[in-house]
């Protein structure tokens, strides 16, 4: 007896052809499903609105980018004349005001005036209406401060007319003259 191939068998049967066939259209057909598919869910994709995620800033991150934006807005304002009029008492008391009204610190106006932290507080520290007048902080903070008042259309303070009257065009002289330092005259 002959032992019959199973290929040779499959190849003369013509019920295995329409298998075949049939296979081959749900191949076919799955394709044309997949393909209309995946155009549809392209297009669902496409015509999609895009959610973007709008990055919520906590209180720190607001309060900082709205001190960033006072301090670029006080920058902004162009200063004639750079003489000092205001004594190291009064500059001293609009720096504080100025952090408790805003609500800044100490480190904020230090890193934005370009000095180290230490030298604000130190210029603080002082007391007396020359003492500090030395310090790199006296100047910075006085044009920081006028800067200010220009801004916010102030006018000038009588006491601030008064020292403009008696120091001149130069202002008042930004050496050291308090309790620390020692004058020696000849």
């Amino acid at each position: 007896m002959f032992a019959m191939n199973p290929a040779s068998e499959t190849a003369d049967d013509p019920s295995v052809e329409i298998e075949q066939d049939s296979h081959e259209e749900s191949k076919t057909s799955l394709k044309r499903s997949l393909d209309e598919s995946t155009q549809t869910d392209a297009l669902a994709v496409i015509n999609k609105p895009i959610r973007r995620k709008v990055k919520q800033l906590t209180a720190a991150q607001q309060k900082k980018q709205g001190l960033e934006n006072i301090f670029t807005q006080i920058e902004s304002v162009d200063i004639e004349d750079e003489a000092v009029y205001d004594d190291c008492n009064e500059v001293r008391r609009k720096i504080r005001n100025w952090l408790a009204e805003v609500g800044a610190n100490q480190s904020q106006l230090s890193k934005h005036l370009g000095v180290q932290y230490k030298q604000v507080y130190d210029f603080l520290a002082r007391k007396g209406p020359a003492d500090g007048a030395g310090t790199v902080v006296y100047p910075l903070a006085y044009l920081f401060f006028e800067r200010v008042r220009l801004l916010n259309n102030k006018q000038k303070s009588n006491r601030r007319l008064q020292a403009e009257a008696m120091f001149g065009p130069c202002g008042r002289p930004l050496i050291q003259c308090g309790p620390r330092t020692k004058v020696w005259g000849f």
